[in-house]
């Protein structure tokens, strides 16, 4: 079964959302526009009786298209890059990555254990992000543990931590420009320290 709107809902957006349609596919069939992002992957698995090979189709959800950022006609998930970043270096707290596109411009902030040489991990999280992504990152920013707004539960709200950044009120260790100070829109971000 799938619904047909949310409750008491007057919406234009519903009959959008709920009444999907496959192009080329039955037009008595509707389907619930989610905003995931995903695919469809043959495989073969030995399943059943002697192990023998069945194929199947299985489908890979990659996220909601509400996250991504497009960088040179590319989406990219803000929860791959921040894996990747909190992986690469010690001194990076678990969860401690928050990963954003604002003027155009990819930020990283990074949560730290210790204040001490935050210089020396900017090239490790540039090239982590690079190796693992193929995407240049415009600015990369430093707070202390314990500086990432959080939920109860202890989750980074991506939210609060985005605005609080673009309004100057989340309080940074130290920020970097990557790219020359010369191109137009870097140098307005740009605040603390640059490689």
């Amino acid at each position: 079964a799938s619904a047909k709107s949310f409750y008491m809902s007057k919406h234009d957006f519903d009959a959008e959302r709920f009444n999907g349609r496959i192009m080329g596919g039955d037009p008595n069939t509707t389907y619930v526009r989610t905003g995931d992002l995903g695919f469809l992957h043959n495989v073969t698995r030995p399943i059943g009786a002697n192990n023998q090979p069945v194929e199947m189709q299985i489908l890979f959800v990659l996220g909601n298209i509400g996250e991504t950022f497009e960088v040179n006609g590319l989406n990219h998930f803000p929860i791959d890059i921040e894996n990747s970043v909190e992986r690469c270096h010690r001194n990076i707290t678990p969860g401690g990555c928050a990963v954003f596109q604002a003027g155009g411009l990819v930020v990283i902030l990074v949560e730290v254990y210790r204040k001490a040489y935050i210089a020396s991990i900017v090239p490790v999280v540039v090239n982590a992000v690079l190796n693992e992504h193929q995407l240049v990152v415009d600015i990369v920013a430093f707070v202390g543990q314990g500086d990432f707004p959080r939920s109860r539960l202890g989750e980074k709200q991506r939210g609060r931590i985005l605005a609080s950044w673009v309004t100057r009120k989340l309080r940074t260790i130290a920020q970097f420009g990557i790219r020359d100070r010369s191109e137009e829109h870097t140098s307005e971000l740009q605040s603390h320290h640059d490689l």
